[in-house]
């Protein structure tokens, strides 16, 4: 490989980064702690990445829907940690998706997704003889 030719260097990386070495590092606290050196340094890179990638949409009634604005404000309703956050609609209104959402971390959203499936009876206990 030339490592003097750009394009081939970004493809390389872009398939080492899907290996289970490169996600093993990036959830270290060594990576985390690179990861987040890089977020202090480059404000500007980040928000533009984010603005980039899909934070002004929501999945509402299995469709992606573009808003105007970001809704989110990276605070869990539930937890109060400041993290990566999903919008968990309570109820559904067709006429306006954003109502009737909060906005909560990825492990808050899912233990919500898993009591009401406990709920609704869709887990069983196993009974083990």
């Amino acid at each position: 490989m030339d490592w003097n030719d750009k394009e081939q260097v970004r493809q390389y990386m872009r398939e080492y980064a899907k290996t289970s070495k490169a996600i093993a590092y990036n959830k270290s606290p060594k990576g985390k702690a690179r990861f987040k050196r890089y977020r202090e340094k480059n404000p500007d890179k980040v928000k533009e990445w984010n603005d980039k990638h899909n934070l002004q949409s929501i999945r509402f009634k299995g469709k992606s829907i573009k808003l105007d604005h970001n809704p989110r404000t990276g605070i869990c309703s539930k937890c109060g940690e400041k993290r990566l956050t999903n919008l968990h609609h309570t109820k559904y209104d067709d006429s306006d998706p954003l109502k009737y959402t909060i906005e909560l971390c990825v492990p808050c959203h899912n233990k919500q997704h898993l009591s009401k499936r406990n709920k609704l009876g869709q887990f069983t206990k196993i009974e083990i003889l």
